[in-house]
């Protein structure tokens, strides 16, 4: 079991939206379950939004349930694997998952006259 701890921005705007991290392409099918961690939910004075001893992190490890990633507000994510391997890969997934959602619905915010040139 591994864990791995990413300050990715990327992630960031689907913490603080109400727009869900979904897979963007076929690396990333384990982001269908993604958790949210609000750590001031349950600790009112973590006004940092970090997590600073083992009684904290029981936070994102309780919000994580059934999902690989845990999204962290304002903060980054978790990501979590069977080896290190493993969760090094879905955090790198999640970073470059997250930059191609993003991407594609900037492209859908194109004006329909725009339309495309080819």
């Amino acid at each position: 079991m591994a864990i791995v701890h990413s300050h990715t921005p990327s992630a960031l705007p689907f913490f603080v939206s109400r727009t869900p991290l979904r897979p963007g392409y076929h690396m990333s099918a384990f982001l269908a379950k993604t958790a949210r961690c609000e750590i001031s939910k349950d600790f009112v004075d973590a006004t940092d939004m970090l997590i600073s001893n083992a009684v904290m992190g029981r936070s994102p490890a309780k919000a994580m349930h059934c999902a690989c990633v845990t999204l962290m507000r304002g903060h980054g994510l978790v990501a979590v694997g069977r080896s290190l391997q493993e969760a090094v890969y879905r955090a790198i997934c999640t970073y470059v998952n997250a930059r191609v959602r993003t991407q594609a619905m900037a492209l859908d915010d194109m004006p329909a006259s725009a339309g495309p040139t080819w």
